[in-house]
């Protein structure tokens, strides 16, 4: 508190600003007045902003700070290989999405993209997490008779999040918003987790991924709806040694120097500091 007022420090990811209870006009009206009174709105990337910003017009104080990565955690491994044969993976060329498995997120585009690429011989796509859309995707996997290429992974605990990572050879979340459901994504924090273990990342042309991933430079992004597009970008970084070192050095830098938690937090302090005084 600053002269008995209280100073109040709020941070938007998104997916809050479609919350279902929004359609409760009491609800609606109590955010709408805690949005007002908040020493400053803090999204997490400049889409969310824009998204708080339409929502809430009357609220003036709205602050981009991206969110970061610890690199030091998130590495790339001394032996690619090794990190593949302690999973189980050696041999193959491995396409991991690590995300909840709701329809929003992309697996189903990339398994519906397999069968299109120009070389599936060694492919393994791994699915990470758990969700209500698995059924779906397991119904998908089946009906394709992708089976020898697919493999569900289950719940990934945060400790061995850099174990898949480095594991893998492509990031793929072809994550796509549907505002009328309440789905959104604010900004995508896995692709940068997986840039920063040296490997490309294939993400969706909408939404925060848009800052998340740099187009040509730390991945790919693409219509999340066309399996078209997916299946080029996969074959083009499956297929092309070159391009792919290129995406992978620097996407590693980009993640280092424009996403590090020390950088975030010296705009979070000086955002602090200049509330508060």
């Amino acid at each position: 508190r600053i002269r008995g007022n209280p100073i109040v420090f709020q941070w938007i990811h998104g997916g809050e600003l479609f919350d279902r209870h929004l359609a409760k006009p009491k609800w609606a009206a109590g955010l709408a007045g805690l949005m007002s009174r908040t020493s400053a709105n803090i999204a997490v990337s400049a889409y969310t902003a824009d998204l708080l910003a339409r929502h809430y017009p009357d609220c003036p104080r709205v602050h981009t700070v991206h969110l970061g990565i610890d690199s030091r955690r998130f590495s790339p491994p001394a032996s690619a290989e090794k990190a593949k044969a302690a999973l189980g993976w050696q041999g193959k060329r491995v396409i991991l999405s690590l995300a909840r498995l709701v329809e929003r997120k992309g697996q189903d585009l990339v398994i519906r993209s397999l069968p299109h690429l120009e070389d599936l011989n060694n492919v393994l796509y791994v699915i990470a997490g758990k969700g209500a859309f698995e059924k779906s995707l397991r119904d998908l996997v089946a009906l394709l008779g992708l089976e020898e290429h697919v493999h569900f992974a289950g719940y990934v605990p945060e400790s061995r999040k850099v174990q898949y990572f480095q594991a893998c050879d492509i990031y793929a979340m072809p994550s796509k918003s549907a505002a009328s459901r309440g789905e959104v994504e604010g900004f995508g924090l896995t692709y940068l987790e997986a840039n920063a273990c040296g490997k490309p990342v294939i993400g969706g042309r909408q939404g925060g991924c848009l800052e998340a991933v740099a187009h040509g430079v730390s991945g790919l992004l693409v219509d999340p709806e066309s399996e078209k597009e997916m299946a080029a970008a996969l074959t083009r970084l499956l297929a092309d040694d070159d391009y792919y070192g290129m995406l992978s050095r620097q996407g590693l830098e980009r993640a280092r120097q424009d996403f590090s938690w020390e950088g975030s937090c010296r705009k979070l302090l000086a955002l602090y500091e200049t509330c508060l005084s």
